[in-house]
């Protein structure tokens, strides 16, 4: 993916501010996100990087030898990148929640998770069999995480096969819908909010403003947090 030399220098303004919080997306099979337009609306005030890993292959793999090959093969690279980018939080899209789900099952990492329109699958941690079972799964790894924010599209699939999914396994509760963004009963730190369109949405250059505050609101959830545990 090109960076524009505006994105570049405003990244490097950036770096040499220790308090900026950095993202890192793994992305694993994903269309490609302008990670340029996600940036520039971000909070001016509060401002956060965002580091792109990308998978080679893990597509392929998946197709042939099922996700958790697929998984194995980018563990180390995974591994090697969360050590040196020492990311504040995780954002994977779609099945790549069948690596956040992954990670927090071996206590890799339990840190502040974005995911957009996550969709599990069957591996290691997770219980296959049925999509009952496989979201019932992810959801109770999901819960060792305090901090999680979920973005969907608005299209009756997206409502129904993820965001009623996660409400029906009952394991966070039910969900508290607000005006303008949705909370859990027993995950009262997560975040949840839909966005126009289908499973595609968050590729869309409109929905960029989207995915910031998405950003913007779960980073914010993460310095109460600490400025809570501070006192």
């Amino acid at each position: 993916m090109r960076w524009s030399l505006r994105h570049l220098a405003w990244q490097l303004l950036l770096r040499l501010c220790g308090s900026t919080k950095r993202v890192l997306a793994i992305r694993a099979a994903n269309s490609e996100i302008d990670w340029t337009l996600v940036q520039s609306a971000a909070n001016v005030q509060r401002p956060w990087l965002i580091d792109e890993l990308l998978l080679p292959d893990f597509g392929r793999k998946m197709m042939e030898k099922g996700f958790q090959h697929a998984l194995e093969d980018a563990e180390s690279l995974i591994l090697s990148n969360l050590v040196s980018k020492n990311p504040d939080a995780l954002l994977l899209q779609s099945k790549g929640v069948g690596i956040a789900t992954y990670l927090a099952f071996h206590k890799i990492w339990q840190g502040p998770l974005v995911l957009l329109s996550p969709i599990p699958n069957a591996c290691e941690p997770i219980s296959g069999g049925s999509w009952e079972a496989e979201w019932n799964s992810t959801m109770q790894l999901l819960r060792s995480t305090q901090l999680v924010a979920v973005g969907t599209g608005s299209s009756n699939d997206e409502q129904e096969f993820i965001v009623q999914s996660m409400e029906e396994t009952a394991v966070c509760g039910k969900i508290r819908r607000g005006t303008i963004s949705h909370s859990f009963e027993l995950c009262p730190s997560w975040i949840l909010r839909s966005f126009p369109g289908d499973h595609r949405w968050k590729e869309e250059p409109d929905n960029a403003k989207h995915i910031a505050r998405l950003i913007d609101s779960m980073l914010s959830n993460m310095r109460r947090m600490t400025k809570r545990s501070e006192l």
